[in-house]
């Protein structure tokens, strides 16, 4: 709810500076050349509610049962470590 009441505030700020700055640039003469300068800096601090981390287990074995056997062992203890860290079970694929 904050983040999108930040991100609307943020949003009609910029629309009125530049709406502004259209508004009174208006046509300019040769002999009477305007100038506007606007300069803005705004910035946004939020708590993140999503990430992707994409990991791949690689395992070379005397045969593929032993390689799949390793790699299904160091998979679950990655799972295992997601979920002690206090990550749901069904955030983790």
């Amino acid at each position: 709810m904050k983040l999108t009441k930040l991100r609307t505030i943020t949003a009609l700020s910029v629309v009125i500076a530049l709406v502004g700055a259209i508004g009174l640039s208006g046509p300019a003469n040769a002999a009477d050349t305007r100038y506007i300068t606007l300069s803005a800096t705004g910035s946004t601090s939020v708590v993140p509610d999503a990430v992707r981390i994409t990991a791949t287990i690689s395992v070379v074995g005397k045969t593929s049962k032993e390689a799949l056997a390793t790699a299904s062992t160091t998979a679950s203890a990655v799972r295992k470590a997601l979920t002690a860290n206090k990550i749901a079970t069904k955030d983790v694929a």
